[in-house]
């Protein structure tokens, strides 16, 4: 019986995460970092795998997975990968303030308008979405899902 209950929950994890799945071609932006650097995909992810954290920090919690992205950040980015945390719904000063007392290594971009999270189909929040080195996108991962599972998936593009 454990063992049916292992296999339901695996399926439901991917099934909830469309981990693995050509999801489309990564939707092209160009925005500025809290510390004024300019990104742009697809001129800043060409041949990288690209995560793209989206959250709120006006939500209790919202920025909760932000440190473990960072661990996430700094194990692999030798290895091509490219983080942006995107705070969706806040301007400037909000997201500063969202992270403010955080050491964060990777570049956070607000969203005030929210028009990159619907163009990337945003719904709910949290939501990672991982871009693998082709530009497309393989998996969008809420944030209920343990980060285990966004670390595999993560581990399956490098």
């Amino acid at each position: 019986m454990p063992v049916r209950l292992l296999l339901l929950a695996a399926l439901l994890l991917t099934a909830a995460c469309d981990d693995g799945r050509d999801l489309g071609k990564a939707v092209p932006f160009a925005r500025e970092s809290l510390d004024g650097r300019s990104f742009a995909l697809p001129r800043d992810g060409d041949g990288k795998v690209v995560v793209l954290h989206f959250w709120s920090g006006t939500e209790a919690g919202g920025g909760g997975l932000l440190p473990a992205l960072d661990e996430l950040w700094r194990e692999n980015r030798e290895r091509g990968l490219l983080l942006l945390a995107v705070d969706v719904g806040a301007g400037r000063a909000a997201a500063a303030a969202s992270v403010a007392g955080l050491t964060l290594g990777y570049p956070v971009l607000p969203d005030p308008d929210s028009a990159l999270a619907r163009a990337y189909g945003i719904a709910g929040l949290p939501v990672t979405v991982l871009i693998d080195r082709e530009g497309r996108v393989r998996s969008r991962i809420p944030g209920t899902i343990p980060f285990a599972v966004v670390r595999s998936a993560l581990a399956s593009l490098l």
